[in-house]
């Protein structure tokens, strides 16, 4: 039996909706915009993140594994935090990535600026 899904806690950013979902060790974050339209699926298990294809959402996504290039002036809006990382939306003139950035990689994460990925 799968435990029940559960809203982020409410330090994410207003207009978005992160819901977790947990299945057999594998956590599953799910971010949804104010329309609940799903904008972004991310996997993780023993601290390995993936994108999930799901329902459409075509997310341009940068992962600790597999770091795409940020532009430099793209708007960093961090939409979920946790202890271990943080799920940051990097928009740059209506093109979006999505980033997942481990706290020991970005120390203070939660003040701005978010440090930029550039390779």
């Amino acid at each position: 039996m799968r435990p029940p899904s559960q809203e982020a806690p409410p330090d994410h950013q207003a207009g978005w909706r992160v819901v977790e979902l947990q299945e057999e060790g594998i956590a599953y974050f799910v971010v949804k915009d104010d329309t609940d339209r799903v904008q972004v699926t991310i996997g993780n298990a023993g601290g390995v993140f993936w994108a999930v294809p799901a329902a459409g959402a075509m997310a341009k996504v940068s992962l600790p594994s597999w770091r795409l290039s940020i532009p430099a002036d793209a708007l960093p809006t961090q939409v979920y935090g946790s202890a271990d990382f943080s799920l940051v939306l990097f928009d740059h003139g209506g093109d979006a990535v999505w980033s997942v950035e481990f706290l020991r990689e970005a120390p203070g994460l939660d003040a701005r600026p978010i440090p930029r990925r550039t390779r």
